[in-house]
């Protein structure tokens, strides 16, 4: 991130007080690994040159295992029921839908490409293949790549709205929509999830304080509009 004088003179008498240190440990998925954080890390660079942050991406099933176990202070992950004992704060939600590359030819569309723990049931597949005349598909571990091989026309993607939202204005895809279809699949929260164990301080008390702020304001920017 690229800070104007203004900018820098702001966070220099913001951040005067606590010189703050020591290591945070942050799990996320790729996604919000890809679009959010770097920015995030550079803010923290400059106001917090002392402070160390480890980033580790995987899947939130992992991470709320470590976070019961005290293996990790903050996660940025979709909710789980099942782990509502650990302290959170919600930050945005979202919902799932079908789409395909902005400039590929109709014809290299042959596959259903989708991250099988983000469907809401084995017939939406089947479903889906139908109604948008697909044989076959491609079944990735991650958004991410589903979102790349969706771009470069291998098939109709199942991806986030919000993470859709820039590559769909900037004609990277477009929304599929169909009458027997619906438009809004696998609605989930993402929220902030800090470890039970890690006890209330200065330097994590800020930090997730701020993690939280910059989190909502970058949510705001990908509101689906289209």
């Amino acid at each position: 991130m690229i800070l104007n004088e203004t900018a820098k003179t702001e966070l220099s008498l913001k951040y005067k007080g606590p010189d703050l240190k020591g290591t945070i440990r942050i799990g996320t998925y790729d996604s919000i690994a890809l679009y959010f954080f770097p920015r995030f890390l550079k803010y923290l660079k400059f106001s917090h040159p002392r402070l160390s942050i480890e980033l580790i991406t995987d899947r939130s099933q992992r991470f709320f295992e470590e976070l019961k176990n005290d293996d990790l202070d903050l996660g940025v992950i979709i909710e789980r029921e099942a782990d509502s004992d650990i302290p959170y704060q919600t930050i945005y939600s979202d919902t799932f839908g079908f789409y395909q590359s902005g400039g590929e030819e109709r014809r290299y569309f042959d596959h259903l490409i989708y991250f099988s723990d983000t469907l809401p049931s084995p017939k939406l597949i089947r479903v889906a293949i139908k109604s948008l005349g697909l044989s076959n598909d491609i079944r990735p571990d991650n958004l991410e790549t589903v979102r790349g091989l969706t771009e470069r026309g291998l098939g109709i993607g199942f991806l986030p709205h919000r993470v859709a939202r820039d590559l769909v204005l900037s004609g990277i895809l477009r929304p599929v929509r169909r009458k027997d279809l619906g438009d809004h699949y696998f609605p989930h929260n993402i929220k902030l999830y800090r470890s039970r164990k890690t006890k209330s301080s200065i330097t994590h008390d800020l930090i997730e304080e701020e993690l939280k702020r910059y989190l909502v304001s970058w949510s705001e920017t990908l509101k689906a509009s289209f």
